[in-house]
């Protein structure tokens, strides 16, 4: 059986968003400020709005196609994130634990990071994200926050920094935008009370300011009732992604369970709503966040992914066994769809039936060549990109 596979990425540069200059203050006000509404219901509703597929031109401005070079250096096994810049491609392989770092024509540099229990080492690594300027790679692992360059040497450990001394989720990913980080938390609760979602740090990882998801409001004496210590097998409470886009520069985002998009404001360090999403009336919130999904779940709309682009915002929304991509036209306000149907993954857990989605991902076909399906699996810094075995 051959242990390492062969990669080739499919790097798409994205079109940019327009810019907009705006004199009011964010809000979090669901109902004020919302810059633009889109009728996902109506849409679907209505058979011209049909489409038979949406393009990759529409989309993205070209694409690379970029064989990872295979070493005995570089032996990549499963992929579990990507980073892009101008001059690199930096994969995050879930078996060896380290960031594989290759030039844009796919040869490989260096590797990142170390497993081990000495300095600058550490045993498990959950997520990572890069800072252009400065050219270092910062690591998120089970010892805490590390800094690496670009080359792979280990600069600093930043202290308290621990999984529990920043989170409350077993899954904690932060987010870097503009030189800015910040962190995300989820629910189950299983100690900590303050239930923000985003945490902007500052340098030494101290929250600066926190913000939280609206639909806990008034839920939260139940919100950690319903928490767990993951050694009992029940149906706790749990949060799905919270949604990200880094278009131009720009950080927008989607709480899960809220059909709003935000943007994060950069000089008033507050979120803005710019779309609201009308998908129906919404469910009680234990429908919505068990974590064993009922089959009155599947009955709603739920928002899986976005992209914001210069003419267009993609939404991925699935319902039923149904998958929607919708596209609006930020011009004329127009909607568009392109139908699928949903692949199920299932499993029996202690007599629960376990069951999410496999493909909630954008399509689009390629007609830069070939004309074959292109599915979305990573996106950074205004590039899209999609592992091709």
């Amino acid at each position: 059986m051959k242990p390492f596979l062969s990669f080739v990425l499919f790097v798409c540069v994205i079109f940019s968003c327009r810019s907009a200059d705006r004199s009011t203050d964010a809000t979090l006000d669901l109902s004020e400020n919302v810059e633009k509404c889109i009728d996902v219901v109506g849409t679907l509703k209505n058979a011209q709005k049909q489409c038979k597929q949406f393009l990759l031109s529409e989309l993205a401005e070209s694409v690379d196609i970029v064989p990872l070079e295979f070493t005995e250096h570089s032996m990549i096994s499963s992929i579990k994130d990507v980073r892009i810049s101008d001059n690199n491609i930096f994969v995050h392989d879930i078996k060896s634990g380290k960031i594989f770092r290759f030039d844009r024509k796919g040869y490989f540099i260096n590797s990142i990071g170390k497993v081990g229990q000495g300095p600058g080492e550490y045993i498990h690594l959950f997520y990572m994200d890069i800072v252009l300027d400065k050219e270092e790679i910062y690591l998120y692992t089970n010892v805490g926050m590390m800094i690496y360059d670009f080359g792979g040497q280990f600069i600093k450990h930043i202290d308290e920094t621990l999984p529990f001394d920043l989170f409350n989720t077993l899954e904690p990913r932060f987010f870097i935008h503009n030189n800015l980080v910040f962190l995300n938390d989820r629910i189950p609760v299983q100690s900590k009370k303050d239930l923000w979602s985003l945490a902007l740090v500052d340098s030494q990882f101290k929250v600066d300011k926190k913000f939280y998801n609206p639909s806990y409001v008034g839920m939260e004496d139940e919100i950690i009732s319903h928490g767990t210590k993951y050694d009992k097998h029940e149906n706790y409470w749990t949060d799905g992604d919270l949604l990200v886009d880094f278009r131009n520069d720009c950080f927008t985002l989607s709480y899960w369970g809220v059909d709003t998009i935000f943007k994060y404001v950069d000089s008033s360090a507050e979120l803005e709503p710019i779309y609201n999403l009308y998908m129906r009336k919404r469910p009680a919130f234990r429908v919505s966040h068990e974590w064993i999904k009922s089959d009155d779940f599947w009955r709603y709309f739920w928002l899986y992914d976005f992209c914001d682009t210069k003419d267009y915002l993609y939404l991925s929304v699935c319902v039923d066994e149904n998958k929607y991509n919708l596209r609006y036209d930020k011009q004329n306000g127009n909607v568009s769809f392109v139908k699928d149907f949903v692949q199920f993954r299932e499993a029996n857990l202690a007599g629960f039936r376990y069951r999410r989605i496999k493909n909630p991902q954008f399509e689009f076909v390629n007609d830069f060549f070939s004309n074959t399906k292109f599915i979305v699996q990573y996106k950074s810094c205004g590039f899209m990109y999609v592992r091709f075995l």
